[in-house]
């Protein structure tokens, strides 16, 4: 172990991508199974490309444990990664019930973010983004007169 490996091991140094990418080349398997334990989500996703090309008899299991991180885009990777290197039926199961947890996961934000969170509010619509509903509402602001002393 080298001295750059033991400060960030003990937390002196962060592990950030660019640490990250010349751990990937330089082919440190140990540090970078540590990374992907350890890091960030954009740590973790580069160390899942690494283990998508290597032959590194972990690999699978690493790759195995992305698909089940509670990052959706770690986890995405993971699947990616799996898809293009193992086509075994069990893995291919699992990877369908992951895709599935996730689409519930996205599903269950939106509900979310569209219920009514305040029951006292006079604002009873949902967020709508992208539309052009404010755009129309300030037209209309506007062709109303300026000296009636209530816009809205």
């Amino acid at each position: 172990m080298n001295l750059n490996h033991f400060l960030l091991k003990t937390g002196v140094r962060e592990l950030n991508a660019a640490r990250m990418e010349v751990l990937v080349v330089e082919a440190e398997d140990d540090m970078i199974r540590w990374a992907f334990d350890n890091g960030r989500y954009d740590v973790r996703i580069q160390a899942v490309h690494y283990f998508e090309h290597s032959l590194v008899p972990i690999a699978d299991r690493i790759l195995l444990s992305a698909m089940y991180d509670d990052t959706g885009l770690v986890s995405y990777a993971g699947m990616l990664a799996l898809e293009k290197r193992n086509t075994s039926a069990e893995v291919k199961s699992k990877m369908e019930e992951r895709k599935q947890f996730w689409t519930e996961q996205k599903a269950h934000r939106k509900e979310r973010r569209n219920r009514e969170h305040m029951p006292n509010s006079t604002h009873r619509e949902p967020k709508e983004l992208g539309s052009k509903k404010s755009i129309n509402n300030l037209l209309a602001m506007l062709q109303k007169p300026m000296n009636t002393r209530k816009w809205f």
